[in-house]
């Protein structure tokens, strides 16, 4: 069998020619668009409530209660961007030697789908919570 390295660097043709065969179905291609979408939507409602918000929210929930918690408001950019930044890495991996494991592909793609709709409720949430 010859080796082959696990990430082989390809040009965007073919990256691409991969994930439009990957989401052959229509609901894998909803799935693609889905984080993109909801990203934005989330951007767009921060910007739009971002002169309503009180100057410091709560955004770290990991920490422990008071003032550790809150941060600025546009510290809520960092659930969108990170969704998208997420779905970018995503469309790496399934463009690359992980293409031939289609199922791994299609997993990876849902699991981002499902980060992106769970970032998304939770910028909304803090908004609403704050509002």
């Amino acid at each position: 069998m010859h080796y082959q390295p696990m990430m082989r660097f390809l040009d965007i043709n073919q990256r691409k020619k991969r994930i439009v065969s990957l989401v052959s179905k229509p609901i894998f291609t909803f799935i693609l668009i889905l984080p993109i979408a909801l990203s934005l939507i989330s951007m767009v409602i921060i910007s739009l409530n971002l002169s309503n918000l009180p100057p410091e929210i709560p955004l770290y929930y990991s920490k422990p209660w008071g003032e550790e918690q809150l941060a600025h408001p546009l510290s809520l950019f960092i659930l969108p961007i990170g969704t998208l930044i997420w779905f970018i890495i995503t469309l790496f991996f399934i463009s690359s030697q992980i293409y031939l494991y289609r199922i791994f592909s299609q997993l990876l793609l849902l699991f981002s789908a499902i980060v992106s709709i769970w970032a998304t409720y939770a910028t909304i949430m803090i908004i609403m919570v704050v509002l």
